[in-house]
């Protein structure tokens, strides 16, 4: 869409913005970039990029350069491909179609979706793919030596800004503001292009990479009764920092470390030292159901249909819910039964299961190497009132809005040094404080909002194995959006009237590769406000209450 356009109280037409309001989102896994420069006698008089080829098509832009008689008007293409972090670039030229105003000015307009349909546009790819073809047929990446790319790298597009005012300020001017920066630290593995994957190191690496999509601040105030007005038009960044999203969410490194210890088969399989210490509750269990049964079979051989129905559904009060005594109800038959199916006998044949599993890596050898890898992703929304308010609006603050997106990766070696240690943990006898934690009441509804137990688990998953090597990655992606809205009369003054558009919007990359030295250490607790999931722990609530209350 054409570039908008803004009317002041004196009546004077000005070009809000121009140039670099154009979405690139894309630019970051791009391997193509294109730059468009509009030079007039040698100096720049418009330029867009670098961005993503199908960005270029999102943008148009109207200029108004100041161009004496005479003066040669040029256009340039710069296309950039990006093959294994090695740029290859080159130029071509193409003409720009333009008007010479009658205030000594030209109009030209950049179109990018005429642009990228250009016959320029596809001789300047058609080189770059060529040159990127004949380097690769001389000789293997191995073969150059790859320059490390500089860090901050720092990419900046051009901002239209207007200060007028009633008192005599006019002052239109084009400055440059942020469009993509990186930064990055890591370590170069020394005949990188010789090595096969599975034999590459595993080098620490991270990089924060930032992308600019919306960066515009408008203020416009008016007085009618005197005509007095201020009209501003500038980038938000040049007045408002802003506020930077929160980083890696630690839920992504807890989730993924419990999955790591579950895919090792590591962790707790078979809990024999928790159903020993409740053996008074398991026996109850199992006793109770096997009363019941047998009552149903001696009223069936009777003819009694309703009645062993009647008692096969019945619940059974348990002591672990210090409930009162005596029959229980319908509903109260129901839950209980529910909570016996999710609390006693699910988790008593998982024990059953998973002891046949440590009885089997009992028997393993301890000398052979093995491997686990896991990978968890979380994703959040963070909403804020920022930038508070300021200035003749000061009750009126701003919303920001962070869409965040963690995913977090393990990969370990390691070996089994002792077996029998291995099997004591993966039985639950090596960690007394998460056996005391797993028999507290009511101890699994905490963990649905804190996981207090799979913090507690982690302490002795890797009791009896022998660490050999590892890494990690955390990768972040971040959306954020910040707006202020206002059109109405000024605080304390009805005389005057505002109007404010501000918006920044920028999306943020982080990402943290590194070996581990040792197991990875367990990651504390966060609450988690959305611990009560429908399904099967919002009918395990309800059976609870059903059993709490009257």
């Amino acid at each position: 869409m054409p570039a908008p356009y803004l009317s002041t109280p004196n009546g004077k037409i000005v070009e809000a913005f121009s140039l670099g309001l154009y979405k690139s989102q894309n630019i970051a896994r791009s391997r193509e970039l294109i730059e468009i420069s509009v030079l007039v006698a040698g100096r720049v008089a418009a330029r867009v990029g670098p961005v993503s080829y199908h960005s270029l098509r999102n943008h148009f832009s109207t200029h108004h350069p100041f161009r004496r008689k005479g003066e040669k008007v040029s256009g340039k293409f710069t296309v950039t491909r990006s093959v294994r972090g090695f740029p290859y670039s080159s130029s071509v030229p193409f003409r720009v179609n333009f008007i010479t105003l009658p205030n000594g000015r030209m109009k030209f307009s950049l179109n990018g979706s005429v642009l990228a349909a250009s016959g320029s546009m596809k001789l300047v790819r058609t080189r770059v793919r060529a040159m990127r073809k004949a380097v690769r047929s001389v000789g293997s990446r191995s073969a150059r030596n790859s320059p490390a790319r500089p860090s901050p790298e720092i990419w900046q597009q051009q901002f239209f800004r207007v200060l007028q005012t009633s008192a005599g300020l006019n002052s239109q001017t084009v400055v440059p503001i942020p469009s993509t920066t990186r930064i990055w630290s890591g370590v170069r593995t020394p005949g990188y292009g010789k090595l096969k994957s599975r034999a590459l190191p595993d080098n620490p690496h991270t990089v924060d990479l930032t992308i600019w999509n919306r960066n515009r601040y408008c203020w416009n105030q008016v007085q009618p009764a005197t005509g007095a007005y201020d009209f501003r038009l500038r980038p938000w960044t040049e007045l408002i920092t802003p506020h930077q999203p929160p980083g890696h969410l630690t839920e992504a490194d807890t989730n993924a470390l419990r999955r790591l210890v579950s895919n090792a088969n590591s962790g707790i399989n078979a809990n024999l030292a928790q159903n020993i210490a409740q053996v008074s509750q398991l026996s109850n269990l199992i006793i109770g159901n096997a009363s019941k049964i047998g009552k149903a079979l001696w009223q069936l051989k009777r003819g009694n249909l309703t009645g062993a129905a009647s008692t096969l559904t019945a619940g059974q009060q348990s002591t672990k819910w210090n409930g009162p005594k005596g029959k229980l109800s319908t509903a109260k038959g129901v839950a209980s039964n529910w909570l016996q199916l999710q609390y006693g006998w699910k988790p008593l044949l998982s024990d059953i299961q998973g002891l046949f599993t440590s009885l089997g890596n009992l028997q393993s050898p301890n000398d052979s190497v093995q491997s686990a890898s896991s990978s968890a992703t979380v994703r959040k929304e963070f909403v804020e009132a920022w930038p508070p308010g300021v200035g003749p609006a000061g009750d009126i603050p701003g919303v920001t809005k962070h869409l965040v997106s963690t995913t977090t990766k393990y990969r370990i070696r390691y070996k089994v040094s002792s077996p029998y240690t291995a099997f004591l943990a993966q039985t639950g006898f090596t960690n007394p404080i998460n056996l005391f934690w797993e028999i507290l009441p009511f101890s699994f509804v905490v963990d649905w909002f804190l996981p207090i137990g799979n913090y507690l688990e982690s302490f002795s998953a890797w009791d009896g194995l022998t660490f050999l090597g590892g890494s990690k990655v955390q990768f972040t992606r971040t959306k954020t959006d910040s707006t202020i809205s206002y059109h109405g009369l000024a605080t304390g003054n009805p005389s005057v009237r505002i109007d404010w558009e501000a918006e920044v919007s920028f999306d943020k990359v982080l990402l943290g590769r590194g070996p581990l030295s040792s197991f990875p250490n367990p990651v504390q607790p966060s609450f988690n406000s959305s611990g009560l999931q429908p399904g099967v722990r919002a009918a395990n609530a309800v059976a609870l209450l059903v059993q709490a209350f009257r």
